[in-house]
């Protein structure tokens, strides 16, 4: 992987979701674990553990980041995979959720995961879309001004399945976002 794509990185989460009548099984779980401490998975995912710092980053251009989730761990469990982020930590559609990952050198995952916006039936596609992209630009602001040496996550969906017509995680969303962000960028340190 490393040779098609040198100066990029990917990260990945799992994370069960309540309510969906899926169970929460610590055999899926172990599973996962056994699956990335194995070859080829080894030679692919960065086995980072509790510091995520520029060289790090420099070192997974190229590979795989996993972001850990939950805490169902294998018994035999020697080596945690990837970045361990508290899932207790971790609140619901929360616009800045901050998450200690290191507790000895004062790491801190600051996280946009606000999704469920929230807005009157009827506010429409362009008004969630807003509030959205608001809570995503707020974000990157506050690692921009607040943190820039800490690790910020923020997620590009959001629903809103009430509304009339509803707002579902669809590609025409995302794209509306995108088209969005750029044309802000495209004009950022203008007049």
């Amino acid at each position: 992987m490393y040779s098609l794509a040198s100066t990029a990185g990917l990260t990945s989460t799992i994370n069960h979701e309540s309510g969906t009548g899926t169970p929460n099984d610590a055999k899926f779980y172990e599973h996962l674990y056994d699956l990335f401490n194995s070859s080829p998975a080894t030679e692919y995912w960065v086995q980072s553990n509790g510091m995520v710092s520029y060289t790090s980053l420099l070192h997974a251009c190229g590979f795989l980041t996993f972001v850990a989730r939950y805490d169902l761990l294998p018994d035999y469990d020697t080596k945690r995979i990837g970045i361990y982020l508290d899932p207790n930590q971790w609140t619901d559609n929360g616009a800045n959720i901050s998450v200690v990952y290191n507790n000895a050198k004062n790491q801190i995952a600051y996280i946009e995961d606000y999704y469920e916006i929230g807005l009157d039936i009827g506010a429409g596609a362009a008004e969630n879309i807003q509030w959205k992209f608001n809570a995503t630009t707020a974000h990157i602001q506050d690692a921009i001004d607040n943190h820039p040496d800490q690790l910020y996550i923020s997620f590009a969906s959001s629903e809103h399945n009430v509304d009339l017509p509803p707002e579902t995680p669809r590609v025409s969303l995302y794209l509306e976002i995108i088209s969005k962000c750029f044309n802000n960028a495209a004009g950022y340190g203008s007049g």
